[in-house]
């Protein structure tokens, strides 16, 4: 009897999380993965937040799963930019930071974190600035100047002068020509 108990009790704090929540319904997981799924439609803000804050957890997980397809990955790490909760931004912030997360992924999850969080994500986004690869450098020079700060402009302008890359130093210069005309050198 002590051991089916113990049994029992493992299984319950198994099944719910340590926050103490409810894990998503498997309507909800089954809905993000459908709309993950189809390349065909880009859902909106709205149709990812109708499906409510249990949609995060799953696009996390799903982000997250390294045994995921990149490209499902992604979509999964976008969709993130629609609900800055904790799980989110712990996961967005987790794949920029990966070292061996691929560049499109790493891009797809600075963008949402700039959209989502702003000045706060540049800490994280900042190392991709000198990366070896030259995609990830764009992908993090793209994500910085989704962030109207001075300090946007600044790490930009920092690293316009390292930059060897034509393509990248014109990406460079018009980002930072960009944010000075919406107000991001203030």
């Amino acid at each position: 009897m002590k051991r089916f108990l113990a049994g029992l009790t493992l299984a319950l704090a198994i099944a719910v999380p340590a926050s103490g929540a409810a894990a998503p319904s498997a309507k909800t997981t089954r809905h993000v993965h459908i709309l993950l799924n189809a390349p065909e439609h880009v859902p909106t803000a709205a149709e990812w937040q109708g499906l409510g804050s249990d949609a995060s957890e799953v696009l996390a997980s799903v982000a997250l799963d390294k045994k995921t397809l990149v490209l499902k990955r992604g979509r999964a790490a976008t969709a993130l930019m629609y609900f800055k909760t904790a799980a989110s931004k712990q996961a967005l912030t987790s794949i920029v930071t990966d070292a061996k997360s691929s560049w499109l992924l790493k891009g797809k999850a600075a963008r949402s974190l700039a959209v989502s969080y702003q000045a706060d994500a540049l800490t994280h986004i900042e190392p991709m600035l000198s990366h070896d690869n030259k995609r990830m450098r764009e992908v993090a020079i793209k994500a910085i100047g989704l962030v109207p700060a001075s300090r946007s402009a600044s790490m930009l302008r920092a690293r316009l002068d390292k930059e060897k890359n034509d393509h990248l130093r014109g990406l460079l210069s018009a980002t930072i020509t960009r944010l000075a005309k919406t107000g991001g050198t203030k």
